[in-house]
């Protein structure tokens, strides 16, 4: 008498983990990446949004000969921000500066990507902007932040990198 085997179709349980594991693995490598073409992306908006300003600002100079006067050493936000048009902590808008630019920059530019900017646990969300001679504005400085450690800043802007993880950069003219 034979005696048949009967085999049922199917997977196993090992079969399926390792399917699952592999599925895992490769999403979480895939999630890596999108990160990193995200921050890419901001940076890269955050960059041309600085060269927007610097032209706006070289537009404004053009017009009334010196550039927009803020208080002596003191940076402002620039753009609008959210309610509390705050780029940082200690760092807030000037509505004055925002409208000195209105008309030489299209629409309001708005950048509020968190930035951490180290260990004390302040975030960076904007672009800054001050005027270091105070009254007679002959000269500027942009300061912002990138994400990632060792990001690439505009021409002619100087960088600190690694900066609590996240990359600063200036640009005086």
């Amino acid at each position: 008498m034979k005696t048949f085997n009967k085999k049922e179709s199917g997977f196993t349980l090992i079969e399926l983990l390792v399917v699952i594991a592999i599925i895992g693995l490769l999403s979480s490598i895939v999630l890596v990446s999108l990160e990193g073409a995200r921050n890419e992306a901001k940076n890269s908006a955050k960059n041309q949004l600085v060269l927007q300003y610097t032209k706006a600002l070289e537009l404004y100079r053009s017009d009334n000969t010196s550039y927009p006067i803020v208080s002596e050493g003191i940076f402002y936000c620039l753009g609008e921000s959210d309610g509390s048009n705050a780029c940082q902590v200690n760092i807030s808008g000037n509505s004055s500066l925002i409208l000195d630019l209105d008309e030489y920059i299209s629409g309001v530019p708005n950048d509020k990507t968190p930035i951490p900017t180290g260990s004390s646990g302040l975030n960076f969300d904007g672009i800054s902007y001050t005027c270091p001679s105070g009254s007679n504005c002959s000269e500027y400085q942009i300061k912002w932040y990138l994400l990632g450690p060792t990001e690439k800043c505009i021409d002619d802007s100087s960088t600190i990198q690694n900066y609590g993880g996240n990359t600063v950069c200036t640009y005086s003219n």
